[in-house]
């Protein structure tokens, strides 16, 4: 699930979460924390595992 669409792993572990977070276009964001993904030929795995590590 995680290696091949982060971003979708992302929204499901943000909509299960009680935390107040944003969803935008290339943004996601929980709490303080944020991660963009701004470049499209980009998969971003590390960072969208490292995010909910943070």
């Amino acid at each position: 699930m995680l290696l091949k669409a982060p971003r979708a792993f992302l929204i499901r572990k943000l909509m299960n979460t009680p935390k107040p977070y944003v969803i935008n276009w290339t943004s996601f964001y929980l709490e303080e924390n944020g991660l963009s993904m701004i470049d499209p030929f980009k998969t971003y795995l590390k960072e969208a595992k490292h995010f909910f590590e943070a």
